[in-house]
Parts: C-alpha cells; sequence; structure tokens
C-alpha cells in the first residue's frame, strides 16, 4: 500500500515534484537527494520515521520535475535557491534537512543562505566532494562544454526492459537491488523503441562548478546549525587530514560511522534512522 502523497508544488520557471510522508505530522523534514539520483531515494528511510513530516523533492531534471530550460546548464547553487522557493511555497517556517551526496552542498548553502530557517543539518556519507577538483579543474570545464555542447535531449541510451535499467544503475553506484529498483521506478519511462532514464543529461555537468577545499572550508565554517555526519564505511573516502580539517571547519559537528556503502540509507536504513531520531529528538 502506498504511504506517501505525491504533490506538484509550482515555483518560478519549475513545477516540482515531492513525496511527501506522514503530511499530518509537525516540525517538518526537506530530504534531498543525490546526483542523478531523485525521491525514491527516501523510499526506506522516511517510512521509519512516523513522527515527522518528510519531503523528498526531485531537483529539476529528475525525477517527475521539470528540467532546465533550453540553454541553460543546471547548477547545483541555484537548486539551493530553488529549494528555498519550495519551502516559502510550503509555508515553512523553519525546517530540518537530511540530505545525500550532492545534496549537502544544497544543504550548507541553505542553511549559510537562510540560518533563522534551518533547525539542523543531517549529512549522510558526504563532507564534501573527493578533493581531487584543482588537479582535475581545467578538465572538468572541458569536460562538461563538451557534454553541454553536444545535449541533445532526443538522444537516449535504450534498454529492453526496466530490469536492464535495473542492473546499469547497480553498476554504476555499487547499489543493492532494491534501491536500484525505486530509483529506476521514478526515473526511467518507456517508449516504442524500449525504456530511457528520463533525467536532463545536462546534469552530468557538475564536476566543473563543485567548490575547491578553499571554498568549502569557508562554506563549512559558515554554519550555523548543528550537523550530523553519518558516515559510512564503504562510502565516499578522503584523505585524513583533509577529513579532519573539513571536520574542524564546522562549528558543531557530530560524527557517526556505520557498515555500508555511499547509499547506506537505502540499502540499511534501520541504523541510520535510529541515528537521525537521536539527533533531532535531541
Amino acid at each position: 500500500m502506498q504511504n506517501y502523497e505525491e504533490r506538484k508544488i509550482h515555483i518560478p520557471g519549475f513545477s516540482l515534484a515531492l513525496k511527501v510522508w506522514h503530511p499530518e505530522k509537525p516540525n517538518p523534514v526537506l530530504c534531498l537527494h543525490g546526483k542523478l539520483d531523485n525521491a525514491a531515494s527516501f523510499d526506506f528511510l522516511a517510512p521509519l520515521m512516523p513522527d515527522r513530516q518528510l519531503v523528498a523533492v526531485d531537483y529539476p531534471g529528475t525525477g517527475f520535475s521539470s528540467h532546465y530550460p533550453a540553454g541553460v546548464m543546471p547548477h547545483w547553487k541555484n537548486d539551493a535557491l530553488l529549494m528555498l522557493h519550495l519551502t516559502k511555497a510550503l509555508k515553512w517556517e523553519r525546517f530540518d534537512i537530511i540530505a545525500h551526496s550532492l545534496g549537502s552542498l544544497l544543504a550548507t548553502t541553505m542553511a549559510i543562505a537562510q540560518p533563522q530557517r534551518v533547525g539542523k543539518l543531517i549529512f549522510l556519507d558526504i563532507l564534501g566532494p573527493k578533493v581531487n577538483f584543482i588537479e582535475q579543474a581545467i578538465t572538468n570545464i572541458q569536460q562538461d562544454a563538451a557534454r553541454y555542447l553536444s545535449y541533445n535531449p532526443q538522444q537516449r541510451i535504450l534498454f529492453t526492459d526496466r530490469i536492464a535499467a535495473i542492473h546499469e544503475r547497480m553498476n554504476i553506484g555499487s547499489i543493492s537491488y532494491q534501491a536500484a529498483e525505486a530509483l529506476v521506478a521514478r526515473g526511467t519511462i518507456k517508449n516504442k523503441e524500449g525504456w530511457h532514464w528520463t533525467f536532463d543529461k545536462r546534469l552530468h555537468c557538475v564536476g566543473s562548478t563543485l567548490p575547491f577545499e578553499d571554498e568549502l572550508r569557508a562554506m563549512l565554517q559558515a554554519i550555523e546549525a548543528p550537523v550530523c555526519l553519518i558516515r559510512a564505511k564503504q562510502g565516499v573516502a578522503y584523505p585524513e587530514e583533509v577529513f579532519q580539517a573539513r571536520m574542524r571547519a564546522i562549528k558543531h559537528c557530530t560524527l557517526y560511522e556505520i557498515e555500508g556503502g555511499h547509499h547506506v540509507h537505502m540499502d540499511g536504513p534501520v541504523p541510520v534512522v535510529k541515528i537521525i531520531d537521536h539527533i533531532l529528538i535531541n
């Protein structure tokens, strides 16, 4: 039985699709997914938190949300500002955020922009991007420009069925079948040739937009809200000195380490929820 509500919220320029769990509950939580994922990223976590209203959003170009206009390059900072538009449309005066992967950069930007509205931040297996972006900066610009200029929404990789798409997603992200199945169900469509992903391919153009280390640490240092980092032991790896320096940059940060990979909130949600419940209650 479906235990959530589907909603569409219209903000300037976009129609954003939401999955809403426990809408009658107070103290809302905004759930922000990672790169090329969608709101189904929280399908296994949200039902385990019956005491809070959880709203998972498809960013522009993912899931059931509208895409960026033709000729426009998507950008995660713009997505962050669109999320503030969304929370304003929802009439939330104050809210917490659970953010996975790229979603943590959106959450950080939101917390800096409107600190009076953001309560607590929970980062799922991420504390900024990997550390090779300075070395790869020029290559990333060249690659993103090539992807952007060659963008053709009619050119799609086709799959014979959804099962094939699920297995591709498992191979890309090293995630479980159930996690890939949820993301594929919300992120693919069938036409007469076969199944294909519906996400905006311009969303691949992210490498050249990610912050360098000095900008990232300045952003982390500007966060006033309490931060909880749930780090997966088999998830994103950082050099220890970089990780510790980023941790020190945050004024109020609590670290938890658990078994699992980068999508641990999908593959093993129970221990993740236990930590989140503890953080949000205290």
